[in-house]
C-alpha cells in the first residue's frame, strides 16, 4: 500500500470513529430519541470543528517544516557560493 493510499485510509478510518463517537454522545444526551436529530447535527458539528483545527494545525506544521527546508537549502546554497569563491580566490594566489 502507497504512502499516500495508507493516509487516506487512515483518514477515513479517523473520520469514522469521530462521527461514531458523535452518535454516542447524541445516544446518551437524548436515549428517548426525542432530540436526538439535534443532538447528532450538534455533536457532528462539534467534531467536524475538531477536525477542521487539526487540518488547519497540521498544516501550519507542514508549511513551517517546508519553510525550514528552504532556509536550509538558501544556508547551503551560501555556503556553497562561498567555498567557490575561496576556492577561485586560493587557485587565483597560485
Amino acid at each position: 500500500m502507497t504512502t499516500e493510499a495508507k493516509v487516506k485510509e487512515d483518514s477515513k478510518l479517523f473520520i469514522r470513529l469521530m462521527l461514531s463517537e458523535a452518535f454516542r454522545n447524541a445516544v446518551e444526551k437524548s436515549p428517548g430519541g426525542a432530540r436526538f436529530l439535534i443532538n447528532l447535527a450538534g455533536e457532528i458539528e462539534t467534531k467536524l470543528g475538531e477536525l477542521i483545527s487539526e487540518i488547519l494545525e497540521t498544516e501550519k506544521k507542514q508549511q513551517d517544516y517546508y519553510q525550514q527546508l528552504i532556509n536550509f537549502a538558501k544556508a547551503v546554497d551560501f555556503k556553497g557560493d562561498m567555498l567557490i569563491r575561496l576556492k577561485q580566490s586560493h587557485n587565483n594566489k597560485n
